[in-house]
C-alpha cells in the first residue's frame, strides 16, 4: 500500500447529523412513543420525512436545537472549512451521515429542501458521494449513495440504510 505520508484528521462538529429524537419530538409530539414501540420502519420513515419537511419550513428553532437554515449553514461553513487551502489536486474525506450529505448534496444540485429530505432518506450506510468544489464556480456533483466496495456477492448483506 503506498502512502503519501501522515494524514491529519479533524472531527469538526459542523459535520454533525441533525438531532432526529428532538425533530420527532418536536412535531410528532405525543405519537413518537407509538411509532417508537412498533418497531415499524415505515412508520419511522414517514414519521422523520414528515417532520423534516415540516422543519424546512418552520423558521424557528426546533426543541432548542438549529433551525432548518442553521442546520444548512454550518454544513456550508464546514465545507469551506474543511476544503480552505486545498491545491488543484488536494482531496479532502468527510465521514458523516445522511442528513448532512443529503443537505450538503442537495445544495450542490440546487434542488431544495424536497430533494434534501428525499436524499437522506435514500443514504445506505457506507455509501460514498463525491462533489468537485473548483476554485472558482459551483460544486458539481460526481456521484452520490456509491456502494462498490458493497456491490460483491459476498457482500450483498451488508448494504443496509441507517
Amino acid at each position: 500500500m503506498h502512502s503519501d505520508g501522515p494524514r491529519d484528521f479533524t472531527q469538526d462538529a459542523r459535520f454533525n447529523e441533525y438531532d432526529h429524537l428532538s425533530l420527532l419530538g418536536f412535531f410528532e409530539g405525543d405519537r413518537l412513543p407509538a411509532i417508537r414501540a412498533s418497531g415499524d420502519r415505515r412508520e419511522y420513515f414517514a414519521a422523520i420525512r414528515s417532520a423534516m419537511q415540516q422543519w424546512s419550513r418552520h423558521d424557528d428553532l426546533v426543541a432548542g436545537g438549529e433551525s432548518w437554515a442553521e442546520f444548512g449553514a454550518r454544513i456550508r461553513a464546514g465545507v469551506a472549512a474543511a476544503c480552505a487551502g486545498l491545491g488543484r489536486d488536494d482531496n479532502v474525506l468527510i465521514v458523516t451521515s445522511g442528513g448532512v450529505i443529503g443537505r450538503y448534496t442537495s445544495e450542490v444540485l440546487d434542488a431544495g429542501a424536497d430533494a434534501a429530505i428525499q436524499l437522506n432518506l435514500q443514504i445506505r450506510n457506507t455509501g460514498v458521494t463525491e462533489v468537485i468544489r473548483p476554485a472558482s464556480g459551483s460544486a458539481r456533483l460526481v456521484s452520490f449513495n456509491a456502494i462498490p466496495h458493497l456491490e460483491r456477492a459476498d457482500r450483498a448483506d451488508a448494504i443496509t440504510h441507517s
